[in-house]
């Protein structure tokens, strides 16, 4: 049973961490060049601007040992 707790405990703890939002885009899989995630940046602010709506991208390498569910209700 002890065994059990502890590996429960070190499977929470292995989950992908949550990135703070301090941009619109947040590549952490490394998918964008460095103009494109500028781009994007760019034309994600201008759709603030004129709807109201805040959309934020974020790409990770994994999610596992978590699905992708529990992940984005995280995020």
């Amino acid at each position: 049973l002890v065994l059990a707790a502890g590996a429960l405990s070190a499977a929470a703890r292995a989950v992908v961490a949550v990135p703070p939002l301090e941009r619109r885009v947040t590549d952490q899989a490394g998918l964008l060049a460095p103009g494109q995630r500028d781009a994007l940046e760019q034309r994600l602010a201008e759709f603030e601007a004129a709807k109201g709506s805040q959309v934020a991208i974020l790409t990770v390498p994994t999610t596992q040992p978590e699905d992708i569910e529990s992940f984005s209700i995280r995020v």
